[in-house]
């Protein structure tokens, strides 16, 4: 279809994992949490992100708004061509975004 965009999204551990790892899921849009669930299902780096070694997971419900978040922004500003968030912390149950970058057609 002439004029059809499509959403592609990308979700890894972020930095040196996801280089060197190649540990990276890509999935086009529209995202659900269902599908944002089943992209954290197939990272390697899964047990990373719900906890290991003693060390507390990230808040998954959040992960989940985020992405929510980017597929609703993308939706209402049709002009914005790429969103790019790394890293992606979170902090207090929160996402911050550290580092970011929003490219406009």
């Amino acid at each position: 279809m002439v004029g059809t965009e499509i959403s592609i999204f990308l979700l890894g551990l972020g930095g040196i994992y996801a280089e060197i790892l190649q540990d990276v899921q890509i999935v086009p849009g529209p995202l659900s949490c269902e599908t944002v669930a089943t992209l954290v299902d197939r990272l390697r780096g899964a047990r990373i992100l719900r906890g290991a070694r003693g060390r507390a997971g990230i808040d998954l419900a959040q992960l989940y708004k985020v992405m929510a978040g980017l597929q609703a922004l993308l939706h209402d500003y049709p002009a914005i061509s790429e969103i790019e968030i790394n890293p992606l912390v979170f902090v207090a149950g929160s996402g911050v975004v550290v580092d970011g970058r929003i490219i406009v057609k």
